[in-house]
């Protein structure tokens, strides 16, 4: 609910205000007679300034908790720490530094055909909250804190920015950006954090609604244009710092070019593999990259030739990529066993096998990695795939 209001002499634009009925309400703009605001709760009344901006708890405290955009509990239990507020401008170009390495994102998929380097702006499209949680749940034990806007349950190693059901659209539009600003307080402290963002088109929405009653215009003369500006604005808050951390983004939903790179994904959830770059190459793990471009050569050549009367090496190869590729749904594949399994279909290891036989094969050789061995031991590793093809009568 949008509402122009006298009366409030002094207020600043994003100032958070107190109604008497208990309610909440930021300020939106400054007019010579009035003041517009925005009210969270939906609750009206005299409205009282609060001398401060909407503000969110940070910290480990936050950790594992659900709370709304300005930071009420809605697990039942307080929520205490320092505070910061929701709002803040992004990083100036001095402050910022060059995209890191990937981070894991725990899908086969993801890590070997569309790496998400360390700071960047990556959206989903398509239906992409399994993706998402499956990146969200890789996080765990990495140090890389993690941060939900979006209608998730709680979560152990994450914190959840929601809004209940019935929540205004100036609280729904605010998730975001609390979630970014929960994030900042970790990259200020030297430290990494991961936003999802689920979903853009909610966000856009509550945007249109509060833009239009804040111009006291109709939702529908509220452009495009000026929705994807104001979430430009929020992404444009990621990234990595030169001195400091780095906030990587992952968003389901269209953002303009704003992002850093777009997963796509086909009617199925399945990760599309994208059109081969050298800057695409590079972009992959160290892990991976030795390898990768034999799997990006090999779904290609599956897609060029698959129904061909005649079966080549690398259709039969490539029909063996897309089906080592396939994972359950939020369920992520540690670093070892991830680099085993696509190094031992890129090298060719499984071609004589059959398809039907790829995913036994594939829970066979995690079962049978040491506990000790590292991801670089890729010699070990294919050694161990081949005795495996070889007990199973393919050879290799």
């Amino acid at each position: 609910m949008i509402v122009r209001v006298g009366g409030l002499a002094g207020a600043a634009t994003g100032e958070l205000v107190e109604c008497d009925g208990g309610g909440r309400g930021v300020v939106l703009a400054l007019g010579t007679r009035d003041v517009t605001v925005a009210l969270l709760d939906g609750r009206g009344g005299r409205l009282v300034p609060l001398g401060r901006r909407a503000e969110v708890p940070v910290g480990p405290a936050t950790r594992g908790r659900v709370i709304d955009p300005i930071g009420r509990p809605l697990d039942g239990r307080p929520v205490e720490g320092p505070t910061r507020p929701v709002e803040s401008p992004p990083p100036g170009v001095c402050d910022r530094a060059p995209l890191g390495a990937p981070i894991h994102a725990g899908v086969k998929a993801v890590d070997a055909l569309v790496p998400i380097g360390r700071g960047a702006v990556v959206t989903i499209v398509g239906a992409g909250a399994d993706l998402a949680r499956t990146i969200v749940l890789a996080q765990r034990g990495t140090g890389v804190a993690c941060f939900v806007a979006g209608p998730w349950p709680a979560m152990e190693h994450a914190t959840v920015v929601t809004t209940r059901p019935d929540a205004t659209a100036a609280l729904r539009m605010l998730a975001p950006a609390a979630a970014m600003a929960m994030a900042e307080a970790v990259r200020e402290a030297g430290g990494d954090a991961l936003v999802v963002i689920d979903d853009l088109a909610s966000q856009a929405e509550a945007l249109r609604a509060v833009l239009a009653g804040r111009d006291a215009v109709d939702a529908a003369r509220v452009t495009a244009e000026e929705v994807f500006a104001a979430q430009a604005v929020l992404l444009q808050r990621a990234g990595p710092l030169a001195l400091g951390g780095a906030i990587t983004v992952v968003a389901i939903g269209r953002a303009g070019s704003v992002a850093d790179r777009v997963i796509e994904l086909d009617a199925a959830g399945r990760v599309v593999p994208p059109r081969f770059t050298s800057k695409l190459a590079r972009d992959c793990s160290p892990l991976l990259r030795p390898f990768a471009g034999k799997l990006r050569l090999a779904l290609a050549q599956f897609a060029a030739h698959a129904g061909s009367p005649e079966e080549t090496r690398d259709v039969r190869r490539g029909e063996r990529v897309v089906e080592i590729l396939k994972q359950p749904a939020s369920t992520p594949v540690a670093v070892v066993a991830e680099v085993a399994a696509l190094l031992a279909v890129a090298e060719g290891v499984v071609d004589a096998l059959p398809v039907a036989e790829v995913a036994p094969f594939e829970r066979e050789l995690v079962a049978a990695l040491p506990a000790s061995m590292r991801p670089d031991e890729r010699d070990a590793m294919l050694q161990i795939a081949r005795g495996l093809v070889a007990r199973r009568g393919g050879g290799s």
